[in-house]
């Protein structure tokens, strides 16, 4: 019988990493990559503004006139409308009334908004109320940004305002990684994937499927295979065999254990060989086993809901993640603890649900009170995950935490 290979959760992490396949890359277009991540940076095509241009209605007026203005007179010669191409070249002595986004003439050296002028009945000429100083209102070429000038770096998840950026400098298509194809086999013979069907005796209905597949959807992977095999070893190779090299990542769960019916370790030591790890010092979630056969990455992780979730969000997600170009620190963020926690001592990694919230300026953690592996309610009022390397902790101590999914950006 083969050693059992259990590490700590920082040596997983960093296992995890060196069994990245390298990521590949792709160009669309610009409008069709929300939430895509840039795998080269992102540079402006054209300057922005192209031209000088009015940020307020006023007028545009000369050096010559910019002194002394309050109260001056003067000719107006023109009118500019914003995208108007009409030409003036400005004179000391008049003003060319402009509007916002439109181009200034040439001399312009300040725009006088409308509020601080008096325009004669007949529009031919505009008194100034008020004084302003060289550059009021008006918006150098190139201020925002020239041809060449990089806008996003690599690694950027971009979003609606990131791609409005773009836009605005004319970046008409993006370099991307392209998406994880991500397999998911469910595992057990007491599990229910069909909602419509009703429960034999002993029967329960699966989650982790269910909660993959949207996990996946918010790493914006593609997910090809959905399957559930009962506790069969044979059904279970055959379809392990099935997808290897056909997508990038398979993620398993249930059956990881070291029951009579555990049979995902075995399997996978069959076919790819080698474990890189089959057990990590943490709780809840011992039991995890990655391998690579056939350029794909297999994560098999417990049938518990809630172990399954925390393997998940503190192993498979970082790994994903970084898989795709946007590599992140998990629980990199300290939260203050609002509640005394204990357990046994053991030289474990405990994470622990918890619900985080912005108090009185800081942020704070309450952890659910009860951390089974095999109760799911809780994860609705998860949004964060605690990190504990001892086995208790006070009220105030700050502990590392880790947001949960799409609230991992939000603090």
């Amino acid at each position: 019988m083969s050693t059992v290979q259990t590490v700590t959760y920082d040596e997983a992490l960093t296992i995890l990493d060196r069994l990245r396949p390298p990521s590949r890359t792709e160009m669309v277009p610009t409008t069709e990559a929300l939430y895509r991540t840039l795998a080269m940076p992102a540079l402006a095509s054209v300057t922005v503004p192209p031209f000088h241009r009015a940020m307020m209605d006023g007028y545009a007026i000369s050096q010559a006139d910019i002194s002394d203005l309050s109260g001056k007179t003067l000719p107006v010669r023109g009118v500019i409308g914003a995208g108007q191409t009409e030409c003036y070249e400005l004179d000391a002595g008049s003003a060319v009334k402009v509007m916002t986004g439109a181009p200034v003439p040439d001399g312009t050296v300040a725009v006088v908004r409308k509020e601080w002028c008096e325009t004669s009945p007949d529009g031919r000429s505009v008194t100034f109320l008020e004084s302003v100083q060289r550059g009021e209102s008006v918006q150098q070429r190139g201020e925002d940004g020239r041809v060449g000038d990089p806008l996003l770096t690599s690694g950027t998840r971009l979003r609606a305002q990131d791609i409005a950026v773009l836009a605005a400098f004319g970046v008409r298509q993006v370099a991307v990684h392209q998406r994880l194809r991500v397999g998911i086999v469910t595992t057990g013979s007491e599990i229910v994937t069909n909602l419509d069907a009703s429960l034999e005796p002993s029967q329960i209905y699966g989650s982790n499927g269910v909660y993959l597949q949207l996990a996946l959807r918010d790493e914006q992977c593609e997910v090809p295979l959905v399957q559930h095999v009962p506790d069969d070893p044979q059904q279970l190779e055959d379809v392990v065999r099935s997808v290897a090299g056909q997508v990038d990542v398979v993620l398993l769960t249930g059956g990881v254990s070291a029951g009579d019916y555990d049979y995902v370790p075995g399997t996978l030591r069959r076919i790819c060989k080698t474990l890189a790890m089959e057990r990590v010092w943490m709780r809840p979630g011992a039991p995890f086993v990655a391998a690579t056969h056939q350029s794909t990455v297999f994560f098999a992780m417990s049938g518990n809901p809630a172990a399954a979730f925390i393997q998940f969000e503190t192993l498979v997600r970082p790994t994903l993640s970084a898989m795709a170009g946007r590599p992140y620190q998990p629980f990199a963020l300290t939260a203050k603890l609002a509640d005394h926690v204990a357990h046994k001592p053991v030289k474990h990694t405990r994470f622990l649900r918890a619900r985080a919230a912005i108090e009185e300026g800081q942020l704070v953690v309450h952890c659910a009170r009860d951390q089974s592996p095999g109760l799911i309610k809780g994860l609705a009022h998860t949004n964060a995950i605690v990190r504990m390397d001892s086995h208790h902790a006070e009220v105030g101590q700050h502990l590392s935490v880790q947001m949960v999914s799409s609230f991992r950006n939000d603090f």
